[in-house]
C-alpha cells in the first residue's frame, strides 16, 4: 500500500510515534505561609476603655510594625463581654489575669505566649491600726475588692477560705486598688485587697497607713497568649518581638506601660496549669 493511499489513522499514528516525547510539567512549587489577616488583641478591663487605649494602642502599632501583623486593639468597659469573648473564641490574641488565661486554655485551647518576669503576690491589709490580726478577725466585717472577678479578688478569697474555712464576711466591689484603699482608710471597708504591684504604684504615704494582715503565694503575672488558630510561626513572631522590644529604651517604655517592662517566654504547664484547681473564674 503506498503512503497516498494509506488510511488516515495510519498516518496520524506514524506522526505521534515519530514525535519526540513531551516533557512531564515540573510540579508546583509549595505555596509559602498566607500574610496573616488581622489578628483581634482582648485586653482584660482594668480601667475605662479611654485610659486602657492610651496604654495600650502605642504598643499594639509598634508590634505590628516589628511583626507585619495587623492587630486591632479590643477593649471593654465591664468583665461579661470580655469574658464572653474569650470562652467562645471571638478573639485571637488575650491579655487577661492568670486565672482566666488559665480558663481560656481550657476553654479553647489559649497558649500564654510571654509575660513579665517578676512573679505578683495577692495582699489582704487593714488599717495600720485596726485591731485585727488574722484572717478569722474578719467574720462578719466588709472586704473590699477591685472587682468580683480581678485577679486579687480571686486569690484572696482562695487565701480567706484556707486560713479561716466558711468565714462569713460582707464583700463590696469598689473599682481599683486606690478606691480600695481609701475605703479600708475611710472605715467604709475593715479589710482590702489588691495585688503586690498595684499598691506599689500608689502613693507611699497612702500605703504606710496600711498593715497587711495576709499574702498569698506568689505567682506568675498576666501573659499575652494567642488562640490556638492563630499559626505557630505567627506566635513565635509576636513573642520574639516584645522580647526584643524591651532591649530598646523607647520600645521598652511600651511595656512598662502595660506591665510587662521586662518579657519572658510563658509556660502553660509552669506558669499557670496549678489554678486549674479551685482558682480558675467560673
Amino acid at each position: 500500500m503506498s503512503p497516498r493511499s494509506s488510511p488516515r489513522w495510519l498516518l496520524l499514528l506514524t506522526a505521534l510515534l515519530a514525535a519526540p516525547p513531551v516533557a512531564a510539567a515540573p510540579p508546583a512549587a509549595p505555596a509559602g505561609p498566607p500574610a496573616p489577616a488581622e489578628l483581634v488583641l482582648a485586653i482584660i478591663p482594668q480601667a475605662p476603655p479611654l485610659a486602657m487605649n492610651e496604654r495600650w494602642l502605642p504598643l499594639v502599632e509598634r508590634l505590628s510594625a516589628l511583626t507585619g501583623v495587623p492587630i486591632r486593639l479590643k477593649l471593654y468597659d465591664a468583665w461579661e463581654p470580655f469574658v464572653w469573648d474569650y470562652r467562645s473564641c471571638a478573639t485571637d490574641l488575650l491579655y487577661a489575669h492568670p486565672s482566666m488565661s488559665a480558663e481560656a486554655h481550657l476553654a479553647q485551647g489559649f497558649v500564654p505566649l510571654v509575660r513579665n518576669r517578676a512573679d505578683i503576690t495577692g495582699v489582704l491589709f487593714v488599717r495600720k491600726d485596726a485591731p485585727y490580726q488574722t484572717v478569722a478577725d474578719l467574720a462578719g466585717h466588709r472586704v473590699a475588692f477591685v472587682g468580683q472577678r480581678s485577679f486579687c479578688a480571686v486569690i484572696t478569697k482562695d487565701l480567706i477560705s484556707k486560713q479561716a474555712a466558711d468565714l462569713d464576711f460582707l464583700e463590696e466591689n469598689v473599682g481599683s486598688t486606690r478606691n480600695v484603699m481609701k475605703s479600708v482608710l475611710l472605715g467604709k471597708a475593715e479589710a482590702g485587697a489588691s495585688l503586690d504591684y498595684s499598691m506599689a504604684a500608689e502613693s507611699a504615704d497612702l500605703v504606710a497607713e496600711l498593715r497587711v494582715l495576709a499574702t498569698t503565694r506568689q505567682m506568675a503575672s498576666h501573659p499575652l497568649s494567642a488562640h490556638p488558630r492563630v499559626p505557630e510561626a505567627t506566635r513565635a513572631r509576636l513573642a520574639g518581638a516584645v522580647l526584643e522590644m524591651a532591649a530598646a529604651p523607647a520600645d521598652r517604655a511600651l511595656l512598662k506601660a502595660v506591665r510587662l517592662a521586662d518579657p519572658v517566654m510563658a509556660d502553660y504547664d509552669r506558669d499557670y496549669k496549678a489554678l486549674e484547681a479551685g482558682l480558675a473564674v467560673p
